[in-house]
């Protein structure tokens, strides 16, 4: 069985160790780190528009300008979460020891850019934690007892997700003692990926909104993603593609995610509302 694998032509074998929520060292999400948070949200044409005003056009990219060896065209990663596994009660300690397999995708991050081939890994709902390194354990301790979800998924080096089925895992678990789960993983649910953190000048203008979708075909009538910038209107989304937010202007900003029914109801499961605040730097 392999795990998450080197950029060289031969897999490695890896167990990555996470320690969950109530951390000391969990990262808080207002803050620009070394995931990329403040990268550039792809390429492609802009969409000059006045400051404040937002554009919600629908594209897909399979490859980043710049970034050498990082071009993702035909890629289908298959992603598994080996332990803990679902429904497990943890009971050694407070850390968690997680591990993956990961294959068709090779992980990695430039030393220049900090950019790469990464995982994002979400527990619970809070912002995902990227994760390029094969070498060394990521290692968060002091882990909340009680009900958590993991949920992971594979990243172009954008932070852009692949959409194939198979990229995508979700674990729930419980630390000391059982616990319910926290998502029913065989119902609809969305999981919110970005925006995060803070996007400073140039990184500011088209700013990625991306989300993963499970157990949920979009359509018009029926089941949508809504999502709604500070106070303005709400957008509805009936197709499963990335969208960019274009001309925010400088400030701190509330994102809004949600999964709806065709009454435009929240489905009920998990996470489906999430709320993020993000800044844009001058």
């Amino acid at each position: 069985m392999r795990r998450f694998r080197s950029p060289f032509p031969f897999a490695a074998a890896l167990g990555l160790t996470l320690g969950l929520i109530g951390c000391t060292s969990s990262k808080p999400a207002m803050t620009t780190d070394t995931d990329g948070s403040t990268m550039t949200d792809g390429g492609g044409m802009t969409h000059p528009m006045d400051m404040g005003a937002m554009d919600h056009a629908m594209m897909n990219h399979d490859a980043m300008p710049g970034l050498g060896d990082t071009a993702t065209v035909g890629k289908r990663p298959t992603l598994r979460i080996v332990s803990p596994t679902e429904g497990q009660v943890v009971t050694t300690g407070d850390s968690v020891s997680i591990r993956f397999d990961l294959q068709g995708y090779n992980l990695y991050q430039d030393p220049a850019t900090k950019k790469g081939n990464h995982v994002h890994v979400i527990l619970d709902n809070e912002p995902y934690m990227a994760d390029y390194d094969e070498t060394r354990p990521f290692v968060l301790h002091h882990v909340a007892p009680g009900a958590h979800v993991l949920r992971a998924f594979a990243s172009r080096p954008w932070h852009e997700s692949f959409k194939n089925d198979e990229a995508f895992a979700v674990v729930n678990f419980s630390v000391g003692t059982p616990a319910a789960n926290l998502i029913d993983p065989a119902a609809p649910f969305v999981t919110y990926s970005r925006p995060k953190g803070s996007y400073a000048g140039a990184d500011g203008q088209r700013i990625l909104l991306d989300y993963w979708l499970r157990n949920a075909a979009l359509s018009s009538s029926g089941t949508r993603v809504r999502y709604q910038v500070d106070s303005q209107s709400a957008v509805t989304m009936d197709m499963w593609k990335p969208t960019y937010l274009v001309g925010l202007a400088p400030g701190k900003h509330t994102i809004t995610l949600d999964l709806i029914n065709g009454a435009g109801e929240l489905i009920r499961n998990g996470f489906n509302h999430t709320v993020r605040e993000i800044t844009v730097e001058p």
